[in-house]
């Protein structure tokens, strides 16, 4: 413990705290922290009180379970949370939120990668209006803007309510781009309600193209497509969603 210094655990903090980790270096992680707190006396930690300050100053505090590794939770009413430490060793928090974005993304964001999806007819033709029981492709195309060539990317293709992926054909025509440098995919895995690809992305444009066929009428909302390295996820993208109507 003498050899452990309060930098070295300010660093390891710092990488889980920027999500700059992997499931090897995380694990890694997780057993010199709990190396730390086996070395660490309990007792001093009982001097620890979390509160969460509302909107209108005041503050309540937080229930906390736990000896040395202690949790609690806070309402949404919470503007911010305080922590009193009086220990006397250094104490290091991480606060957890979970659920999902009920707004869609306003502008594309790029981060060492580039993509785009399009829905496109037999001519590669760009639509925002399809015909229902119509057959149309999607076409998603990806490049780095570091002139690096990135393994194991991963791409997330949502589907709108309205458009249902054609499984056989992806499964057994597989990417069906003809012009472009292709996507060439490690693994591609099916669901419901998207697409998920696996690859190779390098400084080349590079597409995949795969059947969908227009399954009910409407207007909808197709969702935001997503891309990130999946061991070194400061690399990554998002290209906003758009609107999409079919008519019978």
């Amino acid at each position: 413990m003498k050899q452990v210094s309060s930098g070295l655990l300010d660093e390891i903090a710092k990488e889980l705290k920027d999500n700059r980790f992997t499931t090897f270096s995380a694990s890694m992680a997780l057993v010199g922290l709990q190396s730390y707190i086996d070395a660490s006396e309990a007792g001093n930690t009982r001097a620890i009180e979390m509160l969460e300050v509302l909107k209108d100053g005041s503050s309540r505090p937080i229930a906390l379970d736990g000896d040395v590794l202690k949790q609690g939770g806070f309402t949404e009413e919470a503007q911010k949370i305080d922590v009193k430490n009086s220990s006397g060793q250094p104490l290091y928090y991480q606060v957890a939120l979970g659920g999902f974005d009920t707004l869609s993304p306003e502008s594309e964001e790029s981060r060492g990668v580039e993509i785009s999806r399009e829905i496109v007819d037999e001519n590669g033709n760009a639509l925002s209006e399809l015909v229902l029981g119509g057959t149309y492709n999607v076409r998603v195309r990806i490049r780095t803007t570091n002139g690096e060539t990135i393994r194991n990317m991963a791409v997330v293709d949502l589907l709108p309510a309205c458009l249902e992926a054609d499984r056989e054909a992806v499964r057994d025509r597989g990417n069906l781009s003809t012009g472009g440098r292709q996507f060439n995919t490690d693994y591609l895995d099916i669901r419901e309600d998207r697409l998920v690809f696996y690859g190779t992305a390098d400084s080349d444009l590079r597409e995949y193209v795969y059947p969908v066929k227009a399954v009910y009428s409407g207007s909808f909302q197709v969702p935001p497509l997503f891309a990130e390295a999946m061991y070194d996820n400061q690399i990554w993208a998002i290209q906003s969603g758009s609107a999409l109507s079919v008519r019978e």
